[in-house]
C-alpha cells in the first residue's frame, strides 16, 4: 500500500479502520493535516512493516522529513524503516532493497 503526501494520512486512516490484507505500508513524503491525530491513527494500524520515504529535495514542510513519523510509528509498536530519495525519484533502494535505508524496530520496553 502506498500513500503519498496528504494521501499518506488517508491511507493510514483507511487501513486503520478496515481489515485489508497487505504486506507493508509505504509512506512517501507523508504529511498529516493538523485536524488528523496522527498517533491515534497510527495506533490502529495492523502490525505490518512501514517504509517511510523522505525526499532530500523540494521539502516544503519539516514533517515530510520523516523522522517524527518514524518515531510515532515506533511509539505505537510498529517496525519502521526510513529511506531517502533524491530528485531522480523513488527507487527500489528507497523501498528497502538497498543500504541507503535505516531500519528501526520498536522497543516494547523503552526504558531498557
Amino acid at each position: 500500500m502506498l500513500g503519498y503526501g496528504h494521501g499518506a494520512a488517508a491511507a493510514c486512516r483507511w487501513l486503520a479502520s478496515n481489515r485489508i490484507n497487505y504486506e507493508r505500508l509505504i509512506l512517501y513524503a507523508a504529511i498529516f493535516p493538523p485536524e488528523i491525530d496522527r498517533r491515534a491513527t497510527l495506533v490502529g494500524l495492523p502490525d505490518r512493516p512501514v517504509n517511510v520515504v523522505a525526499t532530500t529535495v523540494d521539502m516544503y514542510t519539516p514533517e515530510a522529513a520523516g523522522e517524527g513519523l518514524v518515531q510515532d510509528l515506533l511509539d505505537v509498536g510498529l517496525t519502521a524503516q526510513l529511506s531517502y530519495v533524491a530528485e531522480d525519484g523513488l527507487t527500489l533502494a528507497a523501498l528497502g532493497a538497498g543500504a541507503e535505508s535505516l531500519n528501526y524496530e520498536s522497543n516494547p520496553n523503552p526504558t531498557e
